[in-house]
Formats: structure tokens, C-alpha cells, sequence
């Protein structure tokens, strides 16, 4: 698991949600997701994220369409879900369409 900069995150997060201010999933792994939006408005979802090719900048997707969050929803938390990798997950996906 990844954490700021890339350095190991020493925190178990299997049921732990993880504030994105103190750190941050690996690129591309599925995690549960705590967004907010509107006038204090809050959900769960599954989603994985992406940097911009400076580095710095985080975009986060929804992991069932790929597509970002609309805007103004905000992750806030996030906690370690199944560990697959969006690669992973499309892979299975199309080896279950398939048969």
C-alpha cells in the first residue's frame, strides 16, 4: 500500500478510513471512497485514482463507469477495499464476459 510520495503506509486500513490529507491509496488500486458534496452531503462509493502528468495533482474516478466524480463531490476519506487494481478488475471483467 502507498502512501505519501509513495512511501508504505504503516497503518492498517483494511476497516480504517484514512483522512487524503494524511495519505493516499496507490494509483489505480479500488478503495472505498467517503465523498462530499452540496450542503453537507455525504456518500460511499468505490473509486481509484490518477495523477496528472506533473505529478501533483490527484483525479479521482468512479471505479464502476471511469468517469470523475461530478463536480464539487470531494473524497475525503478512503479505506483499503479489495486491493484489485482497475487493470485487474477489467481483466476479470472481460475473462467472466467471455464464458
Amino acid at each position: 500500500m502507498c502512501g505519501r510520495r509513495g512511501r508504505p503506509l504503516a497503518v492498517d486500513c483494511m476497516s480504517a478510513w484514512i483522512d487524503v490529507a494524511e495519505a493516499l491509496p496507490c494509483v489505480d488500486e479500488i478503495v472505498d471512497v467517503w465523498l462530499s458534496f452540496g450542503q453537507g452531503g455525504t456518500t460511499q462509493m468505490q473509486g481509484y485514482r490518477l495523477v496528472s502528468r506533473a505529478g501533483s495533482d490527484t483525479l479521482w474516478l468512479n471505479s464502476l463507469t471511469h468517469e470523475p466524480f461530478p463536480e464539487g463531490w470531494r473524497v475525503v476519506r478512503w479505506r483499503k477495499a479489495s486491493g484489485e487494481s482497475v487493470g485487474a478488475a477489467a481483466a476479470a471483467s472481460n475473462d467472466q464476459q467471455a464464458h
